[in-house]
């Protein structure tokens, strides 16, 4: 978050919003390898809508998370001066 505060307060920015393609891209991904796992079994789970579409935010483990967000990708985000 401190990365993004001081590029946005640096810029003299006030919105960042992930891009669309950045967002369909990880979800596609996201969903490719939650259909490797477990929560992809054939029962009900709080993490599964009716439909069966797996809502997981993260596929793998802690520290790859931390690893993968330690430091955001700005190319990946849409920027603007607010209103």
């Amino acid at each position: 978050m401190m990365d993004c505060i001081r590029y946005l307060r640096d810029r003299r920015l006030s919105v960042m919003d992930v891009s669309v393609d950045a967002h369909d891209a990880y979800n596609a991904k996201l969903q490719s390898d939650l259909a490797k796992t477990v929560w992809d079994a054939d029962c009900g789970s709080w993490y599964k809508t009716k439909s069966g579409r797996i809502t997981n935010n993260w596929s793998g483990f802690t520290l790859a998370y931390w690893w993968a967000t330690r430091h955001p990708k700005f190319e990946d985000f849409l920027t603007r001066r607010g209103a």
